[in-house]
């Protein structure tokens, strides 16, 4: 009975992630189209925002049967909260599992360069707090994570 249990609890709390992030991937497909034009040239309001695809890998954990790092495929909408802060929409792909979540993080611009830094806080059954740092530039998004389970690198472009 308490498998089913916590099965039906996971389902309902990822359920409920699942649609912010699409609203949030199908906005920031919506916001692209709408550019503002200098010119010829079509400028995006904040050049690190957006949509950006591809995988995280474990440095702590492998892949079931085999010696190869875990990881999977990773989408992320990147948005601007507020002076300095952003937020990061994240659907992460491990096996048949999928995950959604939000991270507040904050920004510093230097040149064509974005720093983000933050944490996010996740039950002690899933790591504890999560840390995450990462380098943003026009095409590449690069971030490190680390908590008490798992530590490792997510890998993106647009």
């Amino acid at each position: 009975m308490m498998p089913r249990l916590l099965l039906a609890a996971l389902a309902l709390a990822f359920s409920a992630c699942t649609s912010t992030f699409d609203k949030a991937w199908t906005g920031a497909d919506a916001a692209r189209a709408r550019v503002t034009v200098k010119g010829r040239k079509a400028v995006a309001s904040d050049s690190f925002e957006g949509r950006w695809a591809g995988r995280w890998t474990s440095e702590t954990h492998h892949a079931p049967f085999s010696k190869k790092p875990a990881g999977g495929n990773l989408l992320l909408v990147l948005a601007k909260h507020a002076p300095g802060k952003y937020r990061a929409d994240i659907r992460a792909h491990w096996l048949a599992f999928r995950s959604d979540y939000q991270v507040v993080l904050d920004g510093r611009e230097s040149g064509r360069t974005l720093h983000l830094r933050g944490v996010q806080n996740a039950s002690r059954i899933f790591g504890g707090p999560y840390r995450y740092d990462a380098i943003v530039t026009r095409d590449r998004f690069t971030m490190r994570y680390d908590s008490r389970y798992d530590r490792g690198e997510v890998s993106l472009t647009r």
